[in-house]
């Protein structure tokens, strides 16, 4: 099967977009290594209606919504290697199990290290994508500041983008 979207990292970020994408009635493959950046805090903050709220929570509910959508498909593992060109590219998981998708969202976390306290950043457009065409970012490995409100934008704004290239694509 070819996924509209492959979106490696199921945080935040990544349940946003695809959020984003199944409401648009995309076919959207989510990989996930369960490693949410804040998953050892008791409590998330700066979030509007989730103040105080345990994180682990707000992520299972979050992905029980995402389950409803028929279109959805979730893999808990890791992506460990990516190829191809928009409308074409193949992940791979640590399973070795190869999977096809037209476009490609990393919805990476970042993990705090001293020697590089804000992680490694990917550069985007403002449309979320990267220099490589039909590879989107978002969440905290495509921004700064790192909160879960930031996280949950940008991830929201990178699926409707990823939406968008489809919808223009398949115009032309």
């Amino acid at each position: 099967m070819t996924y509209d979207v492959i979106i490696i990292g199921g945080s935040y970020a990544g349940m946003a977009a695809a959020l984003q994408l199944l409401r648009a009635r995309r076919t959207v493959l989510v990989i996930d290594a369960g490693q949410r950046r804040n998953r050892m805090a008791a409590e998330s903050h700066g979030f509007l209606g989730q103040d105080g709220s345990d994180p682990a929570e707000i992520a299972r509910v979050a992905r029980s919504q995402l389950e409803r959508y028929p279109t959805l498909t979730w893999i808990e593992g890791t992506a460990v290697a990516a190829s191809g060109a928009r409308d074409g590219f193949t992940v791979t998981t640590g399973e070795g199990d190869d999977h096809q998708g037209r476009r490609l969202l990393l919805a990476l976390g970042v993990s705090d290290a001293l020697e590089t306290p804000m992680g490694t950043q990917i550069r985007t457009s403002e449309a979320k994508e990267t220099s490589t065409p039909g590879v989107f970012a978002c969440g905290d490995a495509a921004r700064v500041p790192h909160s879960i409100s930031l996280a949950v934008g940008d991830g929201a704004w990178a699926g409707a983008q990823v939406h968008q290239s489809l919808v223009f694509a398949a115009a032309a």
